[in-house]
């Protein structure tokens, strides 16, 4: 058993527990029911949050169609061609000496390189509630559902107007539940099947 390390979303994901993904020889990432479900591509978002090189917040997202085929993975991190080693990643100062105006958030970058044309009617598993920017992104690009983890920064105004936006919109937002017990760990199996 391997045990992930993270801050996402000021959570460890040692006190998570998804259902146990097993890689097959097919190379799909499966549950013990055999499919990805609601768990396991919420799992995957935590997992993928791990490659950000954010010093405050690694946020990730996994986006899946109807029947929980994965459409897109991604995490917060800089542009392409963007150093990540030679941006600015802090959060007080002057504007252009944050990273707010360069950073790319994990929502932008799974729908940008997601591998399908369309993402209508597709769900969006996020480690954190999406700000105001990622929020158009998602209404625009068809997806009809977000499920967040974690939402620390309510009341901050571009919150807030990602809630009135994904309301008007129709957007389903649920919040998943860490149910003790059931649901609060990372399981990762690699042994794969001949």
């Amino acid at each position: 058993m391997i045990s992930v390390e993270t801050t996402t979303a000021r959570v460890k994901a040692e006190s998570l527990q998804w259902p146990r993904i097993q890689l097959t020889n097919r190379l799909r990432i499966e549950t013990e029911s055999g499919k990805i479900t609601y768990l396991g591509a919420n799992g995957i978002a935590l997992l993928s949050a791990q490659r950000s090189k954010d010093p405050a917040l690694q946020v990730g997202a996994c986006i899946v169609d109807k029947d929980n085929r994965i459409m897109g993975v991604g995490y917060n991190g800089m542009p392409l061609k963007c150093s990540d080693d030679e941006m600015n990643w802090g959060i007080e100062g002057a504007p252009l000496e944050t990273k707010r105006p360069y950073e790319c958030c994990a929502e932008m970058n799974a729908i940008a390189f997601r591998n399908c044309a369309s993402l209508k009617g597709c769900t969006i598993y996020v480690t954190f509630f999406p700000c105001n920017e990622c929020t158009k992104i998602i209404i625009q690009s068809g997806i009809e559902e977000v499920i967040y983890l974690s939402h620390t920064k309510r009341g901050r105004d571009e919150y807030e107007a990602s809630k009135i936006m994904l309301e008007k919109a129709k957007v389903k937002v649920v919040k998943y539940e860490v149910k003790e017990g059931g649901n609060e760990k990372v399981i990762l199996n690699y042994k794969v099947d001949e």
